[in-house]
């Protein structure tokens, strides 16, 4: 029997502390922006615990020629804390915001 090389799983609504589905008002563009925003505000402050708090346990950081000028994956908030507190205020990232293009929409 194969072990499955990319254990990660898509985020289950009771991990995610939802309770009722029936209720969710908000667009996908709407949920993206809010948490981009609390993200853009706590590295506008190079705060990377609360970045780190913007993860799940599991969460991935995907760096690609960001942080570290290479292309890498970060599992975990120990992993991702590590990254940040490295290169978080040496390479000056601020204002992270979406894109606001119909076809770029999340």
């Amino acid at each position: 029997m194969a072990t499955d090389p990319f254990p990660q799983r898509l985020p289950t609504i009771d991990q995610l502390g939802v309770t009722d589905v029936s209720n969710v008002s908000e667009s996908p563009s709407e949920v993206a922006t809010e948490w981009l925003n609390a993200f853009s505000a706590a590295i506008a402050q190079v705060d990377a615990e609360a970045v780190v708090d913007l993860f799940l346990e599991d969460g991935l950081w995907k760096d690609v020629i960001v942080l570290t000028w290479d292309l890498g994956t970060f599992e975990g908030r120990k992993d991702i804390t590590k990254l940040l507190d490295a290169r978080l205020a040496a390479t000056g990232l601020r204002e992270i915001h979406l894109l606001e293009e119909p076809l770029r929409e999340p």
